[in-house]
């Protein structure tokens, strides 16, 4: 009974010493690992102790990279507005001129584009930063405005990027093979670049409607071309004054001008009594003398005045609002009430003025006469 519990107590024994082996090889086990994977251990000459930083396998956060992101991103930006500005949209001003329009006409303002490409042109009234039409679709309630867009096959200044013979600079002959080149790649880039015309036109213009127009290409930034308009209406003025007055038998001479017209009259036409004047009639002696320029002018000329000759006169231009004129042939007037071509109005300002000349004059006599009497006592 005895030996039975020795050996039991034995084998209990044996177990547990190889379970306690089993745990110490495990923490031995750990620890290496642990040790290895800690960093080293690194003695100072003053004795301290400081742990050795080492490369961490993993990426640094991200705000580590704004930095050189920010910095990439202005980098293609910056690429982005050379590439712009060298193969993006161009405004031709020479096709993109102020205007100058009759009132109650179409006012048609020009816009051309080089290489627009995908891009979208907008009109915008600089007055009131209205916004009147956007590609071919008209944004103001205003109906008299409307878009116009067309594309356009004619010919193009040359271009500014060809130089003239011997633009080499030092380079000398070294550089006219790269030139050659360089002309070459111009011209084939001149064969794939596209215009087109993109128009505002304004319907039954009127004065109010003078201003700045902005032709707007939707870049960013965008990009602007200001064009003038100046809406004018052109006036009517027969010289000489509205009641003309001549002598019978002498030449009827009226002169009517045109100002302010943005182009010269295509007809002038002149009327007596509401009818047409025929020069060929079997009257004789009707002339008429047309000068057309800025300032446009109508001289009808109508020789040997007669009593019949007496009437209202309108000179009628095509292009602006006529203009009359009295005309009285006086018979049987002193040749001092006939002056040619004198109006009423400038008889009566003469008279008048005589008048007032005569008044003056008495009234100076009679004041020297009262000094004199006072100081004589001559009664």
């Amino acid at each position: 009974m005895i030996g039975r519990l020795y050996s039991v107590v034995l084998a209990f024994s044996l177990v547990a010493i190889g379970c306690c082996d089993s745990v110490a090889n495990a923490i031995s086990t750990n620890e290496e690992a642990l040790t290895s994977s800690a960093a080293p251990i690194v003695e100072l000459a003053d004795g301290a102790v400081q742990a050795a930083q080492t490369e961490s396998s993993l990426p640094p956060p991200q705000s580590m990279n704004l930095e050189s992101s920010s910095s990439d991103q202005q980098q293609h930006k910056t690429q982005d507005d050379q590439i712009l500005a060298l193969k993006g949209p161009k405004f031709v001003p020479e096709a993109s001129k102020n205007i100058t329009a009759l009132a109650g006409r179409v006012a048609s303002l020009n816009c051309r584009i080089k290489n627009l490409d995908n891009w979208t042109v907008s009109w915008v009234r600089h007055r009131d930063v209205s916004l009147l039409t956007v590609a071919s679709y008209t944004y103001s309630s205003d109906q008299r405005f409307r878009a116009v867009h067309k594309p356009y096959f004619g010919e193009q200044p040359p271009s500014a990027s060809h130089s003239g013979p011997g633009s080499g600079g030092s380079n000398g002959g070294s550089s006219k093979p790269f030139q050659q080149v360089q002309h070459l790649n111009s011209d084939l880039e001149s064969l794939t670049d596209t215009y087109s015309d993109w128009g505002l036109e304004i319907h039954s213009s009127q004065p109010r409607d003078s201003g700045i127009y902005e032709c707007q290409i939707s870049t960013t930034p965008h990009r602007s071309l200001f064009v003038h308009l100046r809406v004018v209406e052109p006036s009517t003025t027969v010289l000489g004054g509205s009641e003309v007055f001549v002598g019978m038998g002498s030449t009827i001479n009226l002169t009517c001008v045109i100002r302010l017209s943005p182009e010269p009259p295509n007809s002038i036409r002149w009327q007596h009594n509401n009818q047409m004047i025929g020069y060929d009639s079997n009257r004789g002696g009707v002339s008429v003398v047309t000068e057309k320029g800025i300032e446009s002018s109508s001289s009808l000329l109508i020789q040997n005045a007669r009593p019949a000759d007496s009437g209202k006169y309108v000179c009628r231009p095509d292009n602006a609002e006529p203009a009359t004129v009295n005309v009285h042939v006086l018979n049987g007037e002193s040749p001092a009430a006939m002056q040619h071509g004198c109006s009423a109005r400038q008889l009566s300002s003469a008279a008048l003025f005589f008048f007032s000349v005569a008044m003056a004059v008495a009234a100076n006599v009679k004041a020297q006469r009262n000094i004199w009497s006072f100081i004589y006592g001559v009664t």
